[in-house]
């Protein structure tokens, strides 16, 4: 997979939103994504919930900026973060999605390396595996990239996905990309889509 230059990708959606929960704030102003709330603590009884829209091929980007203070200040930036993640995902494209991936970047332009301190949980802190409600199966790379791939299944437009998962950043990096790239089905295009229903009507995650 070919890097990805996060600062070519900036927005042309219209005005940027930023939703802001437990001391960081989530930003869709790089684009591909559309950012319609963020609530929770990062606990894993009080996941941050994050419910948006990708309307394209992707990659479609979070910035994520890090405003809360640690016990442990071991950066000029916060300390040590935690925090259990809940994302809840429409497929607002005319492409079905065979696979999904998230990749965490601490820099815009180069891939997430085992000294930045930022990963899916590497050190097992929660001790729990991610999950995808329509995909079977997930893989985590941790070199050349952090990185989760979720296959097995299939995501139709106007179809919701919910992922589980969790990030650790040791170093409590003051701001970090989430980077998301749905596995499009162009061949399997169709000029039909089911009705779509708007994501403020989606039950509550938790």
């Amino acid at each position: 997979m070919g890097l990805v230059c996060l600062g070519c990708l900036i927005s042309n959606h219209g005005l940027a939103e930023t939703w802001s929960t437990a001391g960081l704030s989530f930003s869709d102003e790089l684009g591909g994504a559309r950012l319609l709330s963020a609530r929770g603590s990062g606990a894993r009884d009080d996941p941050i919930v994050l419910i948006e829209e990708i309307d394209g091929a992707g990659p479609a980007v979070l910035l994520v900026r890090n405003d809360r203070s640690g016990d442990m200040q071991v950066s000029p930036a916060r300390g040590v973060l935690s925090l259990a993640v809940v994302k809840i995902i429409a497929n607002r494209g005319p492409w079905a999605w065979s696979g999904f991936d998230l990749e965490l970047r601490s820099t815009a332009d180069q891939p997430s390396g085992y000294t930045d301190g930022l990963s899916f949980d590497q050190p097992q802190s929660f001790a729990r595996a991610a999950t995808a409600d329509r995909f079977a199966l997930s893989q985590h790379d941790d070199e050349p990239f952090d990185r989760i791939r979720f296959d097995g299944g299939r995501v139709d437009p106007a179809q919701h996905l919910r992922l589980d998962f969790d990030i650790v950043d040791a170093n409590g990096t003051a701001i970090f990309y989430l980077v998301q790239r749905p596995v499009v089905l162009f061949a399997r295009h169709e000029a039909r889509f089911a009705a779509w229903r708007p994501l403020e009507e989606v039950s509550d995650a938790r």
